[in-house]
């Protein structure tokens, strides 16, 4: 009798396992996801990379599995039972890869993403993160993995077709319920996503579901132009040029000029106005930055530079593209050209150096499309392949980025190359890492602090690189900027309204002559920085440059920000793109701006 209960419970014990084996097989993979996204989540670079529950995205990814899963119980299919638990780990298996290698940032696992994994995965980077002796394991577990997958596939496939006709209706309304739930999540997602951030700017805050992400990437593959904007008619372009706004026909056709620098490093200082230098502005308290005023009395420097556009997106694509508009999804050729693109084409290596992660407003992703640098280093990049850690609240300190840009640029010694550094201690809230008891009594307030902390980091940066005759000789040229004009200041600057105002710009470089000619009162803006660097390293600005060389006759400083600002030495006017003037001159500004748009 107890041998007989005992079969009859292995009978039945056997029937559940059967009934309840293909389901598993596809609802263990996708449980995993949801655990792994939970520690992501944890694990972030930010605190703001992530707006809401994680599991929804996990929940969105998991549609198309379902859907299969749900098809093949309805035909006890073993094929699409197979593809649904094949599909299903190997977004398991892109999740714990992301851990691993990403850790520290939420990853969205989606075609650029992807792409940037196998680009930025190198023996290198496994060598940091897992140790010296990574492939005495590594190879083993992926080929365990594979094995696990393979064993799960055919356990599937193999058991679909023995689920009986009850469990067939209890697993059918599971998986029904939980694709309705699934879809419920990703339309909440979507909800969260446009109540919380603009569509073309903070798309990577979040993880993407899968179908959004399906119409995102066909989206990009669709063969689209930017259009609207309307072209200059002759009146107006015979005024800008006499305004000396756009170059002239002869200029435009004139052969480029001889490389002068083969070595180009741009130090875009996040919200520092030009008003922040204490020998330009005796109401700042002495001594708070003495670096900057050194530079500013020893080498040539603008005095009339102002800032193209703001926040730091679209300041960095004044400085970059020589164009105002910050446009995440660049379709059109004519307007994707860029400093590092035109260096690229040139034989320069171009990088671009951030402590951010590049999860924050989808830089690294948008970055990588818009601005086209060879490499970018985010807060991701440092810490797994430089084993620089987060030590500051937006990710490194000027200090720590600094050191890890230097390590790069020796690497590079020989060679010809563009770089970008966008530091972040004097952005709210303000950073003053090692900042001795003595200068906090000098400068009491967070904001003062950080302004002295990132004028020390940048003197040493400064006298480091100086010091490394392999990086720094006659072919050099260091540019000190701003990305755009000081949000806040501590009422120092006692202005009424945040536009685009006077940041520094300087020239460091141990050939001066090339500055001999520079009138450095001359009235520029952020655009106008991208021509004179492509003119330095023996290339012709583009068409879709809407500044021109410092070294030109141009006069004249455009910045927009909702409005134009147009300022020379007769004063400054503010101008709507969407009016109209009866002044030729505000007009042909208009139908200027108007023609790029």
């Amino acid at each position: 009798m107890a041998n007989d209960r005992i079969k009859i419970l292995f009978t039945y014990f056997r029937r559940i396992l059967r009934a309840c084996a293909a389901p598993a097989m596809v609802l263990i993979p996708i449980a995993a996801t949801m655990v792994l996204a939970r520690i992501l989540a944890h694990e972030a670079s930010d605190w703001f990379s992530v707006y809401g529950n994680p599991d929804w995205s996990t929940f969105g990814d998991a549609l198309p599995i379902l859907v299969l899963f749900i098809l093949a119980l309805h035909f006890r299919s073993r094929w699409l039972a197979a593809a649904a638990t094949a599909w299903a780990y190997a977004w398991l298996v892109l999740r714990i890869f992301a851990l691993v290698l990403y850790r520290k940032a939420l990853m969205g696992l989606e075609l650029y993403d992807l792409q940037m994994l196998w680009k930025h995965t190198d023996a290198y980077a496994l060598n940091a993160v897992l140790g010296d002796n990574y492939l005495l394991w590594l190879i083993p577990a992926v080929l365990a993995a594979l094995a696990a997958i393979c064993g799960a596939v055919w356990l599937t496939g193999r058991t679909i077709r023995d689920v009986g006709r009850r469990a067939m209706i209890v697993w059918r309304c599971f998986f029904w319920i939980f694709l309705l739930f699934s879809i419920i999540a990703t339309v909440r997602f979507s909800t969260i996503r446009a109540n919380y951030a603009q569509e073309d700017i903070y798309t990577g805050h979040m993880v993407r579901p899968l179908p959004v992400t399906a119409v995102f990437l066909i989206r990009d593959a669709l063969p689209t132009r930017d259009g609207g904007a309307v072209p200059l008619n002759d009146s107006n372009r015979k005024v800008l040029e006499e305004m000396k706004i756009i170059p002239s026909a002869d200029e435009q056709s004139a052969a480029a000029a001889p490389a002068r620098f083969d070595r180009i490093v741009i130090v875009a200082l996040e919200s520092v106005d030009l008003e922040f230098i204490r020998a330009l502005n005796p109401k700042m308290p002495e001594g708070v930055t003495p670096t900057l005023d050194r530079l500013v009395a020893e080498y040539p420097a603008m005095t009339n530079f102002f800032c193209a556009s703001q926040p730091t997106s679209w300041g960095l694509t004044g400085l970059l593209m020589s164009r105002f508009d910050y446009t995440r999804e660049v379709t059109s050729p004519e307007r994707r050209a860029s400093l590092f693109s035109i260096a690229n084409g040139l034989g320069y290596r171009s990088c671009y150096f951030s402590p951010l992660t590049g999860v924050f407003a989808d830089n690294r992703r948008t970055y990588g499309k818009i601005f086209a640098p060879e490499r970018m280093y985010f807060l991701e990049d440092w810490t797994r392949k430089y084993d620089l850690r987060r030590d500051a609240p937006w990710g490194l300190s000027d200090g720590e980025l600094y050191s890890g840009v230097l390590k790069i640029l020796r690497a590079e010694c020989g060679r010809r190359f563009v770089v970008l550094i966008s530091t972040m201690d004097t952005h709210s809230p303000y950073t003053a890492i090692g900042i001795s008891d003595a200068d906090k009594k000098r400068f009491p307030t967070p904001f003062l602090q950080a302004l002295h902390m990132t004028d020390r980091n940048l003197g040493e940066f400064l006298r480091e690189l100086m010091a490394d005759k392999t990086l720094y000789d006659d072919r050099t040229l260091i540019v000190i900027t701003a990305d755009h004009t000081a949000t806040h200041g501590e009422n120092y600057l006692h202005r009424k309204e945040y536009v685009p105002e006077r940041v520094p710009l300087i020239f460091i470089t141990p050939d001066r002559t090339v500055f001999d000619a520079l009138d450095r009162k001359k009235y520029a803006s952020g655009i106008d920085l991208a021509p004179t660097l492509v003119e330095l390293i023996g290339g012709k600005a583009p068409a879709s440059f809407m500044g021109r060389s410092l070294f030109s006759d141009k006069g004249t400083a455009i910045s927009c920000k909702q409005k134009i600002f147009v300022r020379s030495p007769k004063g400054e006017c503010r101008i709507s793109p969407q009016g109209r003037s009866s002044d030729p001159e505000k007009q042909a500004i208009i139908d200027f701006i108007r023609s790029r748009y």
